[in-house]
């Protein structure tokens, strides 16, 4: 692939014999016989291409197209143009590669179509059952309105499990077997924990998967601040930031579908009754009772 600076801007170019038939392109140029003028392309390529200066003609997968004060045109490497230019290529390179990363990003915000994911983004949040449904079912869990099945919760996140777990007394029998098991002798009454349910969906609540920091802030907020930009006056940082975020934007929209599907199978009367089993005061177990009431 080769990147060529023109009166038109960068444009693309597959074939070395275009580079070739540059206006005063040598194969041969004697770096000691002329002054290096400016960086006119780079260029990456899998087979190796001869350096131009005759004083090196080492093969490299990478380099750039120069030009010289005398109008003479040739490719170098990097390591062969720090060599015999110094400093000079060193600079020049840089603000080459600069310019050209510069050009792509705001190539990149010029093309990317906002309206389409602003779109796509609006339905995500109204659409039934959508982000701002889920947002909404699942911040009494956030906000810790149920405080035991909240802390249950947390620790099932924390390993990744969606296996409820809640402890019980043991039977009398279960106590003899651990006793016998372990050679030990348990005070009574004895209490042991026990799988009752698989609790799905509960990636919803998980810390990345912040439907509402995904959707409003990841996505909405960014895309309401890149259409009031003037993508002509951003400076590098800014367009390395936003085409960056324009290049994950697809991913973030995939996530967010699939928080959303994830908070349909969590926020289901049958998927959540389990919990009821772990106890808390009885204002939170009323509470927690009401709440899934309104579930389908």
């Amino acid at each position: 692939m080769i990147t060529l600076n023109t009166e038109k801007g960068l444009i693309r170019v597959d074939s070395w014999g275009d580079i070739q038939d540059l206006a005063g392109f040598e194969e041969n140029l004697d770096p000691s016989d002329h002054k290096l003028k400016e960086i006119l392309g780079n260029y990456t390529f899998t087979e190796k291409i001869r350096c131009g200066l005759s004083t090196c003609h080492s093969p490299h997968n990478k380099g750039y197209i120069v030009s010289t004060e005398d109008g003479y045109t040739t490719n170098i490497g990097q390591l062969c143009g720090a060599s015999y230019f110094g400093v000079e290529f060193n600079t020049l390179s840089k603000r080459f590669d600069r310019f050209v990363t510069e050009s792509e990003n705001r190539a990149t915000l010029r093309e990317f179509d906002i309206d389409s994911v602003q779109q796509q983004v609006s339905e995500l949040k109204a659409q039934e059952k959508g982000a701002n449904w889920a947002n909404s079912k699942l911040s009494p869990f956030k906000q810790n309105k149920f405080p035991t099945i909240s802390k249950a919760l947390s620790s099932m996140i924390k390993t990744r499990s969606n296996q409820l777990i809640i402890t019980v007394k043991a039977t009398e029998q279960e106590v003899e077997a651990i006793e016998a098991a372990q050679n030990v002798t348990l005070e009574r009454p004895h209490y042991v924990e026990r799988p009752v349910a698989e609790i799905a969906g509960l990636e919803a609540l998980y810390d990345e998967n912040d439907i509402r920091e995904l959707v409003v802030i990841q996505l909405e907020s960014n895309l309401n601040q890149l259409r009031d930009a003037d993508i002509n006056q951003l400076g590098y940082q800014d367009l390395e930031k936003w085409a960056k975020w324009v290049r994950e934007v697809d991913s973030l929209v995939s996530k967010a579908t699939q928080i959303i599907l994830f908070a349909r199978v969590f926020l289901t009367r049958e998927n959540l009754k389990p919990l009821d089993r772990l106890g808390g005061s009885y204002d939170e177990s009323s509470a927690f009772t009401s709440y899934i009431k309104q579930l389908k």
